[in-house]
């Protein structure tokens, strides 16, 4: 199992200061300073690594007197904060990459959040744990809110706030270029942050082998379990129940785990222990200094994003901003952060006098002798691994077939002219395939060799076994070939 260190970090003081920040009393409540900033929702959930420049300026408002937790902070008056001193749990999880994505994104229910926080999974997954077709995906995230924070959706009224800068870049763009408008989106991002929950976050987020974990319980109730674990709050009785699907992912998965938000260097112990006390002593610590280095823990509801071109007075360069964006730019957004699974794309087999014999350059042997216990020449089959890329990527293979004798190919699959019982005797047994399209569920992704004694060998979970004995005719065991077709999403 692969451990990942974490990431510790604070951020979003009422003093927090960025390129172009709006100027804010020195007292005003914490978190204020990122509500109305432009956001780009591809990036990230709820996450500062998203904020980007302000659009709307507090600055131009009025401010009130409030108070929380019994201390004294400024708000402008055009925002509401709520008091809410609570925590939760959140998960999401995704039997592909592509659908815990999609779950994600659904976690907002925004108009357009087609391929929402795609480069969330890149920040908190290693890439290669992305690229295994066999690999689900689960997060979970425990959030210690203080308040929310959020601005009335009156457009009319809301133009009062609008940054100088924003308008002179409105004012600036010609509808009819594309360069010009992809200025707005790149400064800005495609939408206005227009609420958010303010505290603390921790959270883990895992990897695992669908084939080969536990599947006694839901990824999800295993690595909440997991993170429970790791900051000492989970059970005597709990830690026996999921022993085993501990030991389990042990073997299938990896995780990693990040603190935003309080003390850092509090922040840095909740899932270490230590020699001043436990984990779950740390875990107290950090909760308790929260309030002194909040940051943006959730989105409230669907109402925390909206799109940019909302506030741009003229409807012509309005609609050109919202065209630019459904046509060109969030494509180009989810192709900077999309990441599919790796696929099969080439076979042969190497052939010797023993088992040593070394796979070509760049593949995979499968170290089982497909002349098993029949005699004659060692056979191993090699595949090679291809990375999806969305122009001129090659093509996967998507079906294999077994051929006996002078058996021909069916239409549109490539015969391996490599006869699979080479010095055994008994039939000719050659290997033919078909190639598709990356984007096909019926890609493959794995392929493997399993053998027994009689004809009804096991196959592996998930895995499918074509047809056809490759010792055929020769004795020895029967072998098989199997693939597992997870497609690159």
């Amino acid at each position: 199992m692969k451990i990942e260190s974490s990431k510790v970090e604070g951020l979003f003081s009422s003093s927090f200061t960025r390129v172009n920040a709006v100027p804010l009393p020195s007292d005003t409540l914490p978190g204020v300073g990122i509500i109305g900033c432009g956001y780009n929702p591809f990036l990230a959930y709820a996450d500062a690594s998203a904020v980007l420049h302000p659009i709307l300026d507090w600055s131009k408002s009025q401010f009130n007197e409030i108070t929380m937790n019994g201390q004294q902070y400024q708000l402008p008056d055009v925002l509401q904060a709520v008091w809410l001193s609570n925590q939760s749990y959140a998960s999401v999880t995704g039997k592909s990459l592509q659908s815990y994505l999609t779950e994600l994104a659904n976690s907002i229910k925004v108009s357009g959040n087609y391929g929402f926080f795609s480069a969330s999974a890149t920040n908190e997954f290693s890439d290669s744990s992305l690229r295994k077709s066999e690999n689900e995906f689960s997060r979970c995230q425990q959030s210690f809110d203080l308040w929310s924070i959020s601005i009335p959706a009156d457009i009319a009224r809301l133009q009062n706030y609008v940054s100088d800068d924003f308008i002179k870049l409105i004012n600036a763009i010609n509808p009819e270029s594309k360069d010009s408008i992809a200025t707005v989106f790149n400064v800005y991002g495609s939408h206005v942050l227009m609420s958010g929950v303010m505290g603390g976050k921790a959270h883990v987020s895992a990897s695992a082998n669908k084939l080969t974990l536990t599947q006694k319980f839901e990824m999800s109730t295993i690595v909440q379990a997991k993170y429970e674990q790791l900051t000492s709050q989970l059970s005597v009785e709990d830690k026996l129940k999921y022993s085993e699907a501990f030991d389990s992912f042990s073997e299938s998965g990896s995780y990693t785990y990040d603190i935003l938000g309080g003390s850092p260097s509090l922040g840095a112990l909740v899932f270490k222990n230590n020699s001043q006390g436990s984990s779950d002593d740390n875990l107290k610590n950090w909760i308790q200094s929260i309030s002194s280095m909040p940051v943006l823990t959730k989105f409230i509801d669907q109402t925390s994003l909206m799109p940019v071109w909302l506030l741009c007075e003229d409807k012509t360069k309005a609609d050109a901003l919202k065209k630019y964006y459904d046509n060109t730019w969030s494509k180009s957004q989810m192709a900077v952060a999309s990441l599919r699974a790796n696929y099969i794309d080439e076979l042969t087999f190497v052939l010797g006098d023993n088992s040593d014999i070394p796979a070509p350059v760049g593949y995979t042997k499968v170290p089982i002798d497909l002349n098993s216990d029949a005699g004659g020449k060692y056979v191993y089959l090699c595949y090679h691994e291809a990375q999806f890329t969305p122009v001129n990527g090659k093509q996967p293979i998507v079906d294999i077939q077994v051929l006996y004798g002078s058996q021909m190919p069916a239409p549109g699959y490539i015969k391996i002219d490599v006869d699979l019982n080479s010095g055994a005797g008994g039939e000719f047994v050659y290997l033919s395939y078909k190639k598709g399209e990356p984007t096909s569920s019926d890609v493959i992704n794995k392929i493997t060799a399993v053998y027994g004694k009689n004809e009804y060998v096991p196959t592996p979970y998930g895995y499918k076994q074509i047809s056809g004995d490759l010792n055929a005719g020769a004795g020895g065991d029967f072998v098989y070939l199997c693939t597992y077709q997870g497609g690159t999403e």
